[in-house]
């Protein structure tokens, strides 16, 4: 988990729900991972998300969007591949 100041402080988190949310939009939870390497702004937004609909499941992709600033967006896109990143190596692929 990590905190992050948005519209307020907001905390990242992928839970199993998060990854079910990533696979029903791209089929595979690793698909959103590497359009999100890719440098993929809807991937950006997506992985955003389902990182922070624990908090509020209400949210929709498209009001996380909204808490980004265009000067925010390189700051969130490291903290997020490093978060990401975990889920897509061996040590998060436990079973």
């Amino acid at each position: 988990m990590v905190k992050i100041m948005l519209d307020k402080e907001r905390t990242l988190k992928f839970t199993l729900n998060s990854l079910i949310l990533l696979q029903n939009r791209y089929g595979d939870s690793s698909a959103a991972i590497k359009k999100l390497q890719e440098g993929d702004l809807t991937a950006f937004r997506d992985v955003l998300w389902a990182a922070l609909v624990h908090e509020d499941p209400s949210l929709k992709p498209e009001d996380v969007g909204r808490m980004v600033n265009f000067e925010d967006i390189c700051q969130i896109a490291e903290i997020i591949k490093t978060i990401a990143g975990s889920i897509n190596t061996p040590a998060g692929r436990r079973r």
